[in-house]
């Protein structure tokens, strides 16, 4: 379900009360971008470089489509789910894109019209304080105080009484006269009354304020008539916050895939600007969310079953290893009238991959799939993935664990990084292992290395290297040695004469 600034409020009751039927909220954003030049690799660098690199980015770029799907247990086993796809836009500020990015999101047909034109408001806790506290109206001066006590005054006495209806006239300004509204709809709100102001100042007009008793009846209805208008305009003012407090009031547990980015783009937009001591980051996360998962950390504990992690490659997995029909699976996850365009039939004719919604409803099902390897699940609570980094988040104030199978290289002197690629290449025992047909293929290689803060001419005398399918330390350092000897009979690039060493990234970081 699109949620607009035209439709939000209709949604929200139903949102607040499903949320808290639900067993899990599963979520997903999509960004105007999540990389700055210069700044986007993040392999081999410690937890507190990364987060200070990632933080520019979302400091800079903004989500503007944030997917949210409740998962809620059903009486025939299976579960009811509901996607919500919140279109969010700023009323006020900049909007950064990278151009990068801009292709990505049209070829996943975007609708860019209904962003821009129906997007809804979101702010911090801090602004929406301040623009909930913004056009309160109070007396300017001493003369309007004495007016409005003087008023006051005279409509307690009338109450007191049993005259049906009060007029006053006052020559004031409509400041005044907005003053007088605020006051008998807020705080002498309990009054069994209803009241109309008329008149033009501008016109030399006194300001009448007109009183009339009211039936308990009628008085009930314009109050909540009252209330309804204040929500509304409320949620006109800070908008997606409603929403998102009632995520943080749920304490439901909060599913996502390769989602540290996410968690701190959500953090930014819609409760404080994100700290720059990373300590604090972690402190201020756990206690905002007590319970994380991310599927692609879960996936990395099984990659025998699951050797590919991207969500779209998880998803056909986990859905066929459910072996159900379509028509069974779309009774195992039911989704209620107004949800039905996540329906396996409707999918098959509308590309819905990279909607904040659908990828959120993606992460949802694969997680459920898991839930059968509960030992690794639990393992991986509040351990997330940071795309491109070679440690996870540890959702509170215990160390980051980095990857086992990660180890950094270091050099005497300066490198390219196809030279680093070629000691890995040659440390392999058999070059036809990677061979499809005589040539190389990419796919087969069981190593992904990265240069770590290249200089201008993009060398390095620190690189990193992670092993795809794991890793050990012992294996490794046989590999290094086999090449030391091979180097020395060949042309090979020496590692005695570069002064090459393999140090596990853990190790690395803790010396």
């Amino acid at each position: 379900m699109d949620v607009t600034k035209y439709n939000a409020h209709l949604v929200y009751p139903d949102f607040k009360e499903q949320i808290r039927r639900c067993e899990f909220v599963a979520m997903d954003q999509e960004m105007t971008g999540v990389n700055i030049a210069g700044e986007d690799r993040v392999s081999g660098l410690s937890p507190e470089e990364t987060y200070l690199r990632l933080r520019n980015a979302v400091l800079k770029y903004n989500a503007f489509q944030f997917g949210i799907c409740l998962f809620t247990k059903a009486a025939n086993g299976g579960y009811e789910v509901r996607p919500y796809n919140f279109f969010l836009l700023k009323k006020n500020g900049f909007l950064v894109f990278d151009n990068s990015a801009i292709p990505f999101h049209v070829q996943h047909k975007l609708d860019f019209h209904k962003w821009f034109s129906a997007g809804i408001p979101y702010c911090t806790k801090d602004e929406e304080e301040t623009a909930t506290q913004r056009g309160f109206p109070v007396p300017i001066d001493d003369a309007e105080k004495k007016q409005l006590n003087t008023l006051l005054t005279a409509v307690q006495q009338w109450y007191a009484g049993d005259e049906a209806v009060l007029d006053v006239q006052i020559p004031c300004s409509m400041h005044f006269a907005s003053v007088v509204r605020y006051h008998f709809d807020n705080v002498n709100k309990d009054l069994c009354i209803t009241f109309t102001i008329s008149g033009a100042p501008y016109f030399a007009e006194p300001v009448k304020f007109h009183f009339e008793r009211a039936s308990e009846e009628a008085f009930q209805k314009k109050l909540e008539g009252k209330q309804a208008d204040q929500h509304n305009q409320l949620l006109k003012k800070i908008g997606f916050r409603l929403f998102w407090k009632e995520i943080i009031a749920s304490k439901k547990p909060i599913v996502g895939h390769n989602f540290f980015q996410d968690l701190m783009f959500m953090l930014n937009m819609h409760e404080s600007d994100l700290p720059e001591d990373y300590a604090t980051f972690k402190r201020y996360t756990c206690a905002l969310f007590p319970s994380i998962y991310d599927t692609k950390s879960i996936a990395s504990q099984l990659v025998c079953k699951f050797p590919v992690t991207h969500l779209g490659v998880l998803y056909n997995q986990c859905r066929s290893l459910f072996g159900m029909s379509a028509s069974q699976f779309s009774r195992y996850f039911y989704l209620p009238p107004g949800f039905y365009e996540y329906d396996d039939e409707y999918i098959k004719v509308s590309a819905k991959a990279h909607e904040g919604a659908y990828d959120a409803y993606m992460t949802g099902v694969v997680f459920i799939y898991f839930q059968q390897y509960k030992e690794i699940l639990d393992s991986r609570k509040n351990l997330l993935c940071i795309f491109a980094a070679t440690h996870f988040f540890n959702n509170g104030i215990a160390v980051d664990p980095f990857y086992e199978d990660t180890y950094m290289i270091t050099s005497k002197g300066h490198l390219f990084i196809d030279q680093v690629e070629s000691v890995l290449f040659n440390m392999e025992n058999r070059r036809a292992d990677f061979e499809t047909n005589g040539k190389v293929d990419f796919k087969k290689i069981n190593y992904l290395v990265s240069i770590v803060n290249p200089n201008e001419h993009n060398q390095s005398n620190l690189f990193c290297v992670t092993y795809k399918s794991g890793g050990d330390n012992e294996n490794t350092m046989k590999k290094i040695e086999v090449y030391k000897t091979r180097s020395k009979e060949s042309n090979l690039l020496s590692l005695h004469e570069h002064e090459i060493n393999f140090i596990p990234i853990a190790q690395y970081f803790s010396s």
